[in-house]
């Protein structure tokens, strides 16, 4: 039986541990402190804890290796997993919903925040439906931090290959090759404004029930 409202940090050394804990147990919270993945695996089970967060970049078993570990361990498969992580990288976020992490916490770690989603999901894990539409909350969650990461980096290369098409435009008098160009920047622009849509749309987390259709902005795109 797990002991009231206790938290298992993983990875303390790096997650501003002290400052975590103080602020964990001000708000009732008993917490324990693993090193690294596999520490944190044996404390979980040993432990049973409301909730466990864990540092991505964790030595011997990283987060989501961690959360895969303890979904697949009936006795704790329910346990509440946050993730600290810059989110720099959209392949996090894909490892992510295939190991079925609660939440990702940005770093540096807010603590009053940390803790209310603590508090949240400790909540959340009563009954099989409540789990069920967390779930899928956090999926499309976790796609709005994935297709907007995606757009950024697709959004950098389309500058370029627009900024590089107007010097070479400039530069070159031939017509074939400028009508070329001209095509290619017109279509990054094009590409572009796509891309910008598709960020707007995945920064708006007030309104979940609005739906992205891909081919209607694609299609408006194209003639626009």
């Amino acid at each position: 039986m797990s002991n009231p409202k206790t938290v298992l940090l993983a990875g303390a050394q790096t997650l501003e541990g002290g400052r975590l804990r103080e602020h964990l147990e001000a708000g009732g919270y008993h917490v324990i402190e693993a090193r690294d993945g596999v520490q944190a695996f044996t404390l979980a089970q040993s432990t049973r804890p409301n909730a466990v967060v864990s540092d991505l970049q964790l030595p011997r078993m990283d987060g989501h290796d961690l959360c895969r570990a303890i979904r697949r361990n009936e006795a704790i498969s329910a346990t509440p997993v946050l993730l600290v992580t810059g989110m720099s990288d959209p392949l996090d976020v894909i490892r992510g919903l295939d190991a079925s992490v609660d939440a990702y916490v940005s770093a540096p770690v807010d603590a009053p925040a940390l803790i209310a989603r603590i508090d949240a999901l400790h909540g959340l894990h009563g009954t099989p439906e409540q789990m069920r539409r967390h779930q899928q909350s956090q999926k499309m969650e976790s796609l709005g931090t994935l297709t907007a990461a995606i757009v950024h980096d697709f959004n950098s290369l389309l500058t370029a290959i627009r900024v590089n098409a107007q010097i070479a435009l400039d530069e070159t008098p031939a017509e074939p090759v400028r009508e070329a160009l001209n095509e290619i920047h017109l279509a990054s622009t094009r590409a572009k404004e796509l891309a910008g849509r598709v960020l707007m749309f995945s920064r708006q987390q007030e309104n979940p029930r609005q739906l992205l259709s891909l081919p209607v902005l694609v299609a408006e795109a194209a003639t626009a």
